[in-house]
C-alpha cells in the first residue's frame, strides 16, 4: 500500500532522514521504533507532505505522492494522528468528532456515526459538550484516534500514542488500537514504548540517527540482541 524509496529529508542545512526505504502492506500494522530524535515523527510528517523531501519517492497504492500538498494526501486516504495538538482545543468533543466526518454525504450519516462512537466510548459521551483542550491528555489522545478512525482512512498514521501518558491510560489506548487492528485497517505507527509496540505490530523498522538499521517481523526484532540491549534493557 505504501512504498518509501531512498527518502532524504532536511531541516534547512541539517539532514534528518538518510536513504530511508519502507514498505507497508495492506491490512498490516507496521511499527517504527527508535529513540527520541531518531527521525520517527519526521518520517510521518514527510508522508503527509508537511515536510518536503529533497530526494526519494513516496508511493501510495501505486501512485507517486511525493511532495503532494497535505490536503491532497488526505484525499488519497491517509490520516495522521499526531503526537501533540491532536484535537481542536476550542471545539467541544462532539465538534471534534464531526470534523472527522466531513467526507460523509448526509447529516444523518454523521449523526449515526458519532452516535455509535458515543455508545462505544461512554467517556466521550460524558464529555461531549466539553472543550477538548480541557480534557486530560489521555482523553485527548483517545479523541484524536477516534476522530482519525471516523475519517475511514485507507492508511492510518499514528505518532507516539503513549507519549506523556500514565501506564494505565496507555493500556486503555492500546485496547482501542487493538480493536482497530482487528478490523484489518492498515496502520503505520511510531512509538517510543518499544516493548509495547513490538507486541502490537506485525513487522517493523528500527530507525537510528535518521537511518534504517534493522527491519523484520516483530518476533525477529524482539529477539535481536541490539534491540534487547538498547531498547528493552535485557
Amino acid at each position: 500500500m505504501l512504498e518509501i524509496k531512498a527518502l532524504d529529508i532536511f531541516y534547512g542545512e541539517n539532514q534528518a532522514l538518510f536513504d530511508v526505504h519502507i514498505s507497508v502492506e495492506q491490512g498490516k500494522v507496521v511499527g517504527i521504533i527508535g529513540s527520541n530524535g531518531s527521525g520517527k515523527s519526521t518520517l510521518l510528517k514527510a508522508i503527509m507532505g508537511l515536510i518536503p523531501s529533497k530526494r526519494g519517492e513516496i508511493w501510495f497504492q501505486g501512485r507517486n505522492i511525493t511532495n503532494f500538498p497535505t490536503h491532497s494526501i488526505v484525499r488519497q486516504g491517509i490520516t495522521l494522528v499526531p503526537s501533540e495538538k491532536g484535537v481542536f482545543p476550542q471545539m467541544n468533543v462532539y465538534e471534534n468528532l464531526v470534523m472527522g466526518t466531513l467526507h460523509f454525504k448526509s447529516n444523518a450519516d454523521v449523526q449515526a456515526a458519532v452516535g455509535e462512537i458515543f455508545k462505544k466510548f461512554p467517556i466521550l459521551n460524558e464529555r461531549r459538550g466539553q472543550a477538548a483542550g480541557k480534557m486530560s491528555g489521555g482523553e485527548q489522545k483517545l479523541l484524536a484516534i477516534i476522530r482519525g478512525i471516523l475519517m475511514n482512512p485507507k492508511l492510518l498514521l499514528i505518532d507516539e500514542p503513549s507519549a506523556g501518558l500514565a501506564p494505565l491510560i496507555i493500556s486503555n489506548i492500546y485496547k482501542v488500537l487493538n480493536n482497530i487492528k482487528s478490523t484489518q485497517m492498515t496502520i503505520l505507527i511510531v512509538e517510543q514504548d518499544t516493548k509495547r509496540i513490538l507486541k502490537f505490530m506485525d513487522m517493523g523498522y528500527l530507525l537510528e540517527n535518521g537511518r534504517i538499521v534493522l527491519q523484520g517481523a516483530s518476533s525477529a526484532l524482539r529477539n535481536n540482541d541490539h534491540v534487547k540491549t538498547v531498547y528493552l534493557g535485557l
